[in-house]
């Protein structure tokens, strides 16, 4: 791709090149014809394509060989072996495929290929968030497997009374580079969303020091705090039949991590922005209360003379919901409302992505607000 773009940066000898072009040819064919279509069911309880790629692959590789076992204890090795015949990719190992398919997907245009198509990466993204997720948007946690399959993973690989648990693997997710599929599904940004916020809950308690020498803010969310080092600082792992405690020393590593995910998914749905109150910017909106939201979200805008002003709330496929303002008499200066969560009846609307959409005289601007019940 980098050599059809900018041929006199990038030179391939025509030989060499030609002979690449063979080499990818196959690998496009290979990978296109070992992706499997499957049925997922998303949040708003409806089906949906989903895609595996190479599922049962590895069914008989020793390290999947406790996949079917999805027991708390430490499996007994000689009555809990149970293989998954359509075994997916372990979620730690198939982070690969977000920078693969990205990428062959990206260069389409050069290679020649239609593979992966638009239903591919959105089927990809789709498989995350409602095929292996226990979709719970307030606490994510994802399976061990592509496939859905939550077993044991590497029983005895570092020796014996080792293994992952399952959810065991979900610190792939968010250090695997996953959230960059949320670009074709806006639900695995929420999810995305959801676990930046309790890691940052997390990090926030932690005040000083080291592994071993740590000092913890008690008014920490211990829920939350609990959760995440659960699932997502190594507590699932288990060394010589115990579990591991959580890793606190990597935990500045675990916000490096989402960093760029959350930067792909291009909306504007933090809740740490610049205050154009005290600013001298006008016709701008801001999010002035925590997002995402439970109860109500307050939301202040400022406007330069008497002007139009509307500001109404879509769901994400668009549909409007909700006529906060709607006036053609708004004076100057600093203003603010309070959306309930609810539509223009009066009922509660459902937990998801939300756009907060404000025109003042026609200039317009939006922000993404998420909605958790």
């Amino acid at each position: 791709g980098a050599n059809k773009r900018m041929p006199d940066r990038l030179r391939i000898d025509s030989l060499l090149a030609r002979k690449f072009q063979t080499y990818l040819n196959t690998g496009y064919a290979l990978c296109a014809s070992r992706m499997v279509a499957k049925t997922v069911t998303n949040f708003d309880g409806k089906q949906v394509s989903g895609r595996i790629f190479e599922p049962g692959a590895w069914s008989d590789y020793k390290d999947h060989a406790y996949a079917g076992y999805s027991g708390d204890s430490y499996p007994d090795t000689n009555i809990n072996k149970l293989k998954v015949a359509g075994v997916g990719w372990d979620i730690s190992h198939g982070r690969r495929f977000v920078s693969v398919f990205n990428s062959l997907y990206r260069e389409r245009t050069f290679s020649g290929h239609s593979f992966p198509t638009d239903s591919d990466m959105q089927g990809l993204a789709n498989q995350v968030v409602y095929g292996i997720s226990n979709k719970d948007r307030k606490f994510p946690l994802f399976t061990n497997f592509s496939d859905s399959s939550n077993g044991w993973y590497r029983v005895g690989y570092h020796g014996a009374g080792s293994g992952h648990a399952p959810y065991g693997l979900c610190n792939s997710i968010t250090s695997g580079g996953y959230g960059f599929w949320a670009e074709y599904n806006s639900d695995l940004g929420l999810v995305m969303d959801t676990l930046w916020h309790i890691c940052q809950s997390v990090v926030a308690g932690v005040k000083t020091g080291t592994l071993g020498s740590l000092v913890v803010n008690t008014k920490i969310n211990t829920i939350d705090a609990s959760f995440y080092k659960e699932y997502y600082m190594g507590s699932r792992y288990y060394f010589e039949y115990v579990k591991s405690p959580p890793s606190l020393s990597t935990l500045d590593l675990e916000l490096l991590h989402f960093l760029p995910t959350l930067g792909k998914w291009k909306n504007d749905y933090s809740s740490s922005e610049s205050d154009c109150m005290s600013s001298d910017k006008v016709n701008c909106l801001e999010i002035s209360s925590s997002n995402p939201f439970n109860a109500s979200l307050r939301l202040k805008f400022k406007v330069s003379g008497q002007s139009f002003v509307s500001m109404k709330i879509y769901t994400a496929s668009g549909r409007l919901v909700r006529t906060l303002v709607n006036s053609n008499n708004v004076y100057d200066g600093a203003h603010n409302t309070i959306w309930d969560g609810c539509d223009d009846s009066g009922q509660q609307l459902p937990s998801g992505s939300y756009l907060c959409r404000l025109s003042i005289n026609g200039q317009k601007t939006a922000k993404r607000v998420i909605l958790i019940r």
